[in-house]
Parts: structure tokens; C-alpha cells; sequence
């Protein structure tokens, strides 16, 4: 899936819910749509909230690609190789104004 928004979704089939992990969903189609940082910085500040933090994360909680490293904490994170160079999610506190 391209990091930057291309309008229409990536498609593809998975047996199991990334929120949960249990295999044999009954319906098995996704829709990912793709929103970079800027896309999704920009459209909390047009919405007229301040930003408060913005964080990159290194680890996530399930195994969003095949070939991950479990951590010491049973975080998912890419191996050695590629480990520094990409964040695999990041985090925005917001709030708005009085």
C-alpha cells in the first residue's frame, strides 16, 4: 500500500481482525485507505484544533507484516535491518480550543 493518499483503497482479503486475532471472520474483504502524517496533521488543524503532541512509534501491538520481531515487552517491531528507518504508527494528542 503507497504511503501517500492515491484516492482509492487497498483491497485485500485477511481470515482474521487485526483488533483481535481470531480466525474465520465471516466476511473477509478490507478496505485500508492510506493518510500520510501531513494529511492527517492538517486536516486536525483545518478542523480548528491545536495540536498538543505528535509521537513516531517504533513497536505496535499485533503484527501488521509477515517476519516481525516480537520484543521484550511482546511489541511488534521490523527487524534489525529496517528497524530505524520508518515509524510503523504514530500518535496525535489534540484538543479544542475554549
Amino acid at each position: 500500500m503507497p504511503y501517500f493518499h492515491s484516492g482509492a483503497p487497498g483491497v485485500y482479503d485477511e481470515s482474521y481482525s487485526y483488533a483481535d486475532g481470531v480466525i474465520g471472520l465471516k466476511n473477509t474483504r478490507q478496505y485500508n485507505w492510506s493518510h500520510s502524517l501531513s494529511e492527517t496533521m492538517m486536516a486536525l488543524i483545518n478542523a480548528g484544533l491545536v495540536i498538543d503532541s505528535c509521537m513516531e512509534h517504533q513497536e505496535m501491538d499485533w503484527e501488521p507484516l509477515p517476519g516481525m520481531i516480537v520484543d521484550e515487552n511482546g511489541h511488534y517491531r521490523l527487524p534489525d535491518q529496517w528497524h530505524d528507518l520508518v515509524p510503523l504508527m504514530f500518535s496525535i494528542k489534540a484538543h479544542k480550543p475554549e
